[in-house]
């Protein structure tokens, strides 16, 4: 889209002298009354102000079109535009990074975090990311000079007021990045409720600048810039009183009051009309939805009018083919300078609704670039629900067609999701985009799959728990299987040493042994008590033969022996040779399938481990969580 015009070129060399780095001024406040131009001024001034310096950026947001701190924070970082300091791929880069951290943000705080403190995170991160991003590129970043706009001041909620004078700018203040910061407000009128806005913020001075009526030459100029009509000037601020909205209102229906209805000259096939004014007001009003969509089809031109409307429009270009040209799938696409005069018409008549459609179009064209097929729209759009989902859940809690169809459109854009033990869930991007698509009227999911997701989790949870014990006592027996095997090895391991030595050493096996024994002898007894008897009642026996005749008595009681003896191999446990030979095959065999039998187990053994630590608590993530449980 071509940059707005614009008739308040004072205004805009004022903002411009004052902004810059050369510029004095910190802070101004546009006012002026509904339809003065405040919008369309301060889109003009951020369209030229980049292209000063090469250190400068614009964001800007609309307090008529947010009201959280995340879709604060989100627009800003959208509108960027920098200098060429900093590239576009790097900006968009900047804006995509961002909208990734604020998902992992809003997911690492599911679980009872407040408000405040989530808020906190959110302007740290805005500044943070901006300061590590363009720090990179440059250095040092305290170079660059951010120009922070805020329309419709006074229409923001009271919540992001109180987060943007508190959250949000004590995060700027200790920024080395937004210490030359300028700050452009635009309220309908000051008043106190702003001045006290300004002083929670900080800002000891604010600039005024007042938007004042047009004059009759501003009037001229505009209806030249516009609808062309032969009219006055006098006649055009007399009807308009200088407000550019009444007078953009008053030149369209003076085409009403002529009943204008211009047909395309048929005799210049190339001719594609920019002025606006050989359409009726029906024609302008169709053109103005087929204006903002990329492509044109009745799905599209749904989302900025009806589905009646929808499909008159898209009949009526396809029947007016000067204006547009047909793609080969059958979409339409208005003729460039046909669209430029459109939407700069479009913006004179009602910048918010503009502003509002210009976003729309936006996320439209993001959500077909992912996801082209109208068809399947409803997939991600239910998908976004979940934190995390399986195949059985989609089994579990869809229709067999829904399931169906649902896991084919994951196969079919893979690329779509991230998956981790098993569970999948939509990129980042894919849900940030899926979310800004349902907000700009793409549907809703399926009435209570939050709810029918909470009870699956809870049952697949419990489930998965009773397993984990199951594989827990599974690990337990095959541990004490192990062991007890391992004594068995180690058995039959001695008992094949046994064997394998005495094959290695039979001589000293088999060799014989002198045993000493002690017996009685009845002779030598007898022998020896009768000499003990004889040398008492004879004379001719003397001391020397009794004690003769006792050491022959003791020695008939222990006489010693000496035996020799061969090991008895049946004893032992030890055969012959071959028999050793065979022992020992079999031993081995014994050993090799115990061992196989070890390792075997073992491999199972990891395997559990490795489901066991797969079902752990803590690896899961919930199907929903907890923050989208309690909404």
């Amino acid at each position: 889209m071509p940059d707005p015009k614009t008739v308040r070129r004072k205004e805009l060399s004022i903002l411009k002298s004052s902004l810059t780095g050369a510029g004095a001024v910190r802070c101004i406040l546009v006012h002026g009354d509904d339809g003065m131009g405040k919008s369309n001024l301060l889109a003009n001034f951020g369209r030229s102000f980049p292209g000063l310096n090469d250190w400068h950026i614009w964001m800007e947001v609309d307090g008529n079109l947010l009201s959280t701190p995340e879709a604060f924070c989100s627009a800003m970082m959208r509108s960027m535009v920098a200098g060429d300091s900093v590239s576009v791929e790097a900006q968009n880069a900047i804006a995509r990074q961002f909208g990734r951290l604020v998902v992992e943000v809003n997911r690492r705080n599911a679980l009872g975090i407040d408000d405040s403190k989530q808020n906190d995170q959110l302007a740290n991160l805005f500044v943070e990311l901006l300061e590590k991003r363009l720090g990179v590129i440059h250095s040092p970043t305290s170079r660059f000079i951010p120009v922070l706009a805020f329309d419709n001041l006074d229409r923001a909620t009271p919540e992001l007021v109180d987060w943007f004078v508190g959250s949000f700018n004590r995060s700027i203040r200790k920024s080395e990045l937004f210490k030359q910061a300028r700050f452009l407000f635009a309220a309908q009128k000051y008043n106190a409720e702003l001045q006290s806005i300004f002083d929670r913020f900080g800002l000891a001075q604010v600039r005024q600048l007042k938007l004042e009526k047009l004059n009759s030459t501003q009037c001229a100029e505009i209806n030249q810039q516009t609808y062309k009509r032969q009219i006055t000037s006098g006649k055009l601020h007399e009807n308009s009183q200088g407000n550019p909205l009444k007078l953009l209102n008053f030149l369209k229906n003076l085409t009403i009051s002529k009943k204008e209805d211009i047909i395309l000259d048929t005799q210049t096939p190339n001719a594609t009309p920019s002025d606006l004014s050989q359409f009726s007001e029906k024609e302008i009003e169709r053109l103005s939805f087929a204006a903002y969509p990329e492509r044109i089809n009745r799905y599209n031109l749904e989302f900025f009018c009806s589905q009646r409307e929808a499909a008159f429009c898209f009949n009526w270009l396809k029947r007016n083919s000067k204006l547009c040209n047909t793609e080969q799938d059958g979409d339409l696409i208005l003729h460039k300078n046909i669209r430029d005069a459109v939407l700069t018409h479009c913006e004179f008549i009602n910048s918010d609704l503009h502003q509002k459609n210009i976003i729309t179009a936006t996320v439209l064209s993001a959500y077909l670039g992912l996801f082209p097929n109208p068809e399947n729209h409803w997939v991600p759009i239910n998908l976004q629900v979940f934190d995390s989902f399986n195949n059985s859940l989609i089994n579990n809690i869809f229709d067999p067609f829904q399931a169906e169809t649902i896991l084919s459109f994951i196969d079919e854009h893979a690329e779509q999701f991230a998956t981790a033990n098993n569970q999948f869930c939509l990129t980042d991007d894919a849900r940030l985009i899926t979310r800004r698509f349902m907000e700009v009227g793409g549907g809703q999911p399926i009435e209570d799959l939050t709810e029918k997701a909470l009870q699956q989790w809870e049952l697949d949870l419990a489930a998965i728990r009773k397993k984990k014990l199951q594989l827990e006592q599974e690990k337990i027996n095959i541990t004490e299987e192990v062991a007890g095997i391992e004594k068995q090895i180690s058995h039959f391991s001695d008992m094949k040493d046994l064997v394998t030595n005495a094959m290695n050493k039979p001589r000293s096996s088999n060799k014989a042994k002198k045993e000493l024994t002690f017996s009685m002898s009845k002779s030598l007894i007898a022998i020896g008590l009768t000499t003990v008897a004889l040398s008492v009642i004879s004379s001719m026996f003397g001391v020397y033969h009794a004690a003769t005749g006792i050491a022959l008595t003791l020695f008939g009681f222990f006489w010693p022996s000496i035996q020799i003896t061969r090991p008895n191999m049946a004893e032992q446990g030890l055969n012959p040779k071959l028999a050793l030979e065979t022992q020992q095959h079999s031993i081995s065999h014994r050993i090799n399938g115990l061992t196989s039998r070890v390792s075997t187990l073992n491999n199972s053994l990891i395997g559990i481990s490795d489901t066991i630590a797969e079902s752990e608590d803590d690896t899961l993530i919930p199907y929903v969580s907890s923050k989208q449980e309690s909404e």
